[in-house]
């Protein structure tokens, strides 16, 4: 309930949006990964045809957000999203991203001894030319629920501290429409249904603003120390085999045997980044600010990702992490890192 003689603020928002508008065929052009085609045919052999079924819908975005700010005594505000049972009243449900779907032409399993012995028996069409025939319907979802909590107090004319934090999770079932994205099995799509590539369960923020208290003094006047300190825990992502496990001559959405998608956890990130500046005041219409900023200042290493790639004999658990014990090359390793510690100097002028 919110109560203005206590000083708390409510919002309640929601809304549809169309993001854009039908995707018409007969003008769009992809493509390929041998020769050049669209969706009228293909202009060489053994080539991989990419369409959209006809006037395809572009995502909508159903949008909710309630929440309330309290303010305190003394320059203290609150912000908590009002939340019914355990589950944040804040999402976003995003219908119809592209996927790609199986076009209704026959499996052919290419693992199989009559495929290898002659190749052109497997083909799904009378002009044996086509590998693969990639249709994109909007037929998939996405849906995210969040929670903020944040805290932001100001103690003197000269010092503010804020804090944030926001609990989400993130669920989908396809990233992209690049066939590399498209489900292990074309079949049964609602194996695919998973946290997203893009899920992340915390963020914590915490930052302050402190103002040099010596006005007057010449020698210590005009300084502002801006330090912050983030943290976010680690995005998922999903276990390959770097094999053609389903016999389908394309590999690189193939899963292990048993492997749901994106059940691996990525690393966490921490930053303690500042900023130091002082301004010099000539008259009342120039500022000169001389600046210093330090980003990753404790030097930490932050991995950017991990090497997905464990094999077709992977067993369970799937749940796995990525290791510093083992080299990028190897499963689970970590491939690449952000930057270490860095720090600029600047120099800006008001006028």
């Amino acid at each position: 309930m919110c109560i203005p003689e206590l000083q708390m603020v409510c919002r309640s928002p929601s809304g549809v949006h169309h993001l854009g508008r039908r995707i018409d065929p007969d003008n769009l052009a992809l493509g390929a990964d041998k020769g050049s085609y669209s969706q009228s045919g293909l202009s060489g052999p053994s080539s991989n045809i990419q369409n959209f079924v006809p006037l395809a819908n572009q995502p909508v975005l159903d949008q909710s957000l309630r929440d309330r700010r309290k303010h305190l005594p003394d320059d203290f505000a609150v912000l908590l999203p009002e939340r019914r049972g355990s589950t944040p009243r804040a999402y976003n449900l995003l219908i119809g991203l592209h996927q790609r779907k199986y076009s209704g032409l026959p499996f052919q399993d290419w693992g199989a001894q009559q495929c290898v012995d002659t190749p052109s028996l497997c083909f799904a069409d009378a002009t044996h030319t086509i590998l693969q025939n990639n249709q994109y319907s909007s037929i998939a979802n996405a849906v995210y629920h969040g929670g903020i909590l944040e805290v932001r107090k100001r103690f003197s004319g000269h010092f503010t501290l804020m804090a944030n934090y926001t609990y989400s999770k993130a669920i989908d079932d396809s990233t992209d429409f690049n066939s590399d994205y498209s489900a292990f099995n074309e079949v049964n799509l609602s194996a695919e249904r998973s946290v997203s590539d893009f899920d992340q369960r915390h963020k914590v923020v915490v930052a302050a603003v402190l103002d040099s208290p010596w006005e007057h003094s010449r020698l210590l006047s005009g300084f502002q120390l801006s330090p912050i300190v983030t943290y976010n825990s680690g995005h998922p992502f999903n276990l390959l085999a770097g094999a053609d496990i389903n016999g389908d001559n394309h590999f690189t959405n193939d899963r292990p045997p048993g492997a749901g998608r994106n059940t691996g956890l990525g690393p966490n990130y921490v930053t303690f980044d500042m900023r130091v500046s002082r301004v010099f005041k000539f008259g009342d219409r120039y500022n000169l600010q001389f600046l210093a900023e330090g980003f990753n200042i404790a030097n930490r290493t932050n991995y950017a990702s991990v090497n997905n790639i464990v094999g077709a004999a992977s067993a369970p658990p799937f749940n796995v992490h990525g290791t510093t014990t083992v080299s990028p090359s190897q499963p689970l390793g970590f491939t690449a890192a952000f930057p270490k510690r860095e720090i600029q100097l600047g120099v800006r002028l008001d006028f």
